[in-house]
């Protein structure tokens, strides 16, 4: 006797069991969460460093070099890659799956703090940050204006718009994005500049002083 069979003289009890299966299947359906960023723990960690005026070799092998060397000691750490630019030095650390993320981004934070004093001063420390999909935004917002120019919207969404989105209950961040800012470019002479026995860290130094809010 096959399934076949004592399917077709059991007929009611095997319908009841498909009932049963489909009810169940059903109710397992109308239970399933859907996120579109699902919390999950992805084993990246990405360090920031900037240095302002520094060329991407000068980056490289004051920051960049450093840094890698710091990390890739750091236990879990797959793979390391980076990315050397004008004034700042990327960082791309992968860590094996099943690694605790949290614990994998202090361990890195710690080996930085050990090789801190030997970077440049004028560098700015070393920001990490673990990616996760969740922290992605819900909500973006295209703004534009008939009567405002770039720079007075920015303006606007800045201070007005921004504080008050940002005071939303359950709102975690604001962010603003495009626009135009003012800018003020000063365009050097350099047969003047050296007719006058000048230099550009003279000149950047006289606008740094001169640049003050009181």
């Amino acid at each position: 006797m096959n399934i076949s069979e004592v399917s077709i003289r059991r007929g009611i009890t095997f319908f009841m069991i498909y009932i049963l299966i489909v009810g169940a299947g059903l109710f397992g359906l109308s239970q399933l969460k859907i996120d579109l960023y699902p919390d999950m723990d992805l084993p990246f960690v990405a360090i920031f460093t900037t240095y302002e005026g520094v060329g991407p070799e000068d980056i490289e092998n004051v920051l960049t070099r450093p840094l890698e060397e710091a990390v890739i000691s750091v236990e879990g750490v797959k793979h390391v890659s980076s990315t050397s630019r004008t004034g700042i030095s990327v960082i791309f650390v992968e860590f094996s799956w099943g690694t605790d993320i949290n614990v994998g981004e202090n361990d890195i934070r710690k080996s930085i703090d050990m090789v801190r004093d030997y970077l440049p001063t004028d560098a700015s420390e070393p920001i990490t940050f673990a990616f996760n999909p969740s922290m992605q935004p819900i909500l973006i917002f295209n703004v534009t204006s008939d009567k405002l120019g770039e720079v007075e919207l920015k303006q606007v969404l800045t201070e007005q718009a921004q504080p008050r989105l940002e005071r939303l209950e359950g709102v975690a961040s604001v962010n603003i994005a495009g626009g135009t800012e003012r800018e003020i470019q000063i365009l050097i002479d350099p047969y003047r500049l050296a007719a006058n026995r000048l230099s550009m860290d003279q000149i950047k130094s006289a606008v740094s002083m001169a640049n003050l809010d009181i």
